[in-house]
């Protein structure tokens, strides 16, 4: 099991070919395709149309039941806080012309992001983003 997770880990965050978004909801992902393609003429580095189908620059994943069986971890903010103690461990090790790019997990800034934002060690949640290890990073999203 250990070495698939490595594995996991070597094919899904230190070998991108693009940047990574991780979000702690189901249907966070389908919200913000959406976007996106709504504002595709605005965020032209991130998606672009082309004829009748939409050209994503970033990937995103969801926590699937693979990831969460190998990785132990859960849904949710759980889940995430789950990666982020597991991160650097298993990143540490490869070497070489890996984590070109970012993952970036999404949390939403309420309650359930206390356990994100304790282990972050940040007292001012009020930052774009923040700098987490390796090449991942933590996007608050801020409640309206």
């Amino acid at each position: 099991m250990d070495l698939y997770r490595k594995f996991l880990f070597y094919k899904y965050f230190f070998s991108l070919d693009r940047p990574l978004i991780i979000c702690e909801g189901k249907t966070d992902i389908i919200y913000l395709k959406c976007a996106l393609k709504q504002l595709c003429d605005e965020y032209g580095l991130f998606i672009q149309k082309k004829k009748d189908r939409f050209d994503f620059h970033i990937a995103f994943s969801k926590i699937s039941k693979t990831l969460k069986d190998v990785l132990v971890i859960s849904e949710g903010t759980g889940g995430l806080l789950s990666l982020m103690n597991i991160y650097k461990q298993y990143m540490k090790p490869f070497q070489g012309n890996g984590k070109k790019h970012p993952v970036i997990i999404l949390v939403d800034n309420d309650d359930g992001s206390k356990g994100v934002k304790k282990i972050l060690k940040e007292k001012d949640y009020t930052k774009p983003f923040y700098y987490f290890d390796e090449n991942l990073y933590v996007v608050p999203v801020l409640q309206h």
